[in-house]
């Protein structure tokens, strides 16, 4: 990442050099849990237990930031304020895997993205899908642990031409 943009409505700046603190600190965490922060399980036990192994971004892997305060009032708050850590360390996940994803052509469904998928040395794709009011739906054999997949009744009776179906079981009362 060689540099980051970023425009959030913070209401009222009260002390605004403390508002853009706020976000760029905010920003450099989403970049955190975007590319790096990873709790890596096997068999149920953590393989990197400290911080040689798992990584937290530090001020050099922190890009150039472009930060922008809008001032719009917020007529309830106090003094028009609105809240500045949280949208960002929301937003930032989303939009660097959306940058990934545009950049490498590849569909990277997770976070944070390993370098090897990035390069395609690991081919990842995402378990299912999930639309609003509906149950998740789940591609064969793509499913983590504890996740969905298409029952064999329903990859049998008609699932669609993408390979999902509106039939799922859960890995507890899947007959496998």
């Amino acid at each position: 990442v060689a540099q980051v943009a970023t425009v959030q409505d913070v209401g009222r700046a009260i002390n605004p050099l403390q508002v853009m603190g706020q976000i760029e600190g905010a920003v450099a965490q989403g970049l955190g849990l975007a590319l790096m922060e990873e709790m890596r399980l096997k068999d149920g036990h953590l393989q990197n237990p400290s911080f040689t192994d798992y990584l937290l971004p530090t001020i050099l892997d922190v890009p150039e930031m472009v930060s922008e305060l809008v001032e719009e009032p917020e007529p309830e708050a106090p003094y028009g304020a609105k809240g500045v850590g949280e949208p960002a360390v929301i937003a930032a996940p989303a939009a660097l895997a959306a940058a990934l994803r545009a950049a490498s052509g590849r569909a990277l469904p997770r976070v944070p993205a390993r370098p090897e998928e990035i390069c395609g040395v690991v081919e990842t794709r995402a378990p299912g899908t999930v639309s609003p009011g509906k149950r998740p739906v789940a591609v064969e054999g793509a499913a983590p642990e504890g996740g969905y997949w298409l029952s064999d009744a329903s990859a049998r009776s008609g699932s669609s031409e993408s390979g999902f179906s509106s039939e799922v079981t859960s890995p507890r009362s899947s007959p496998r």
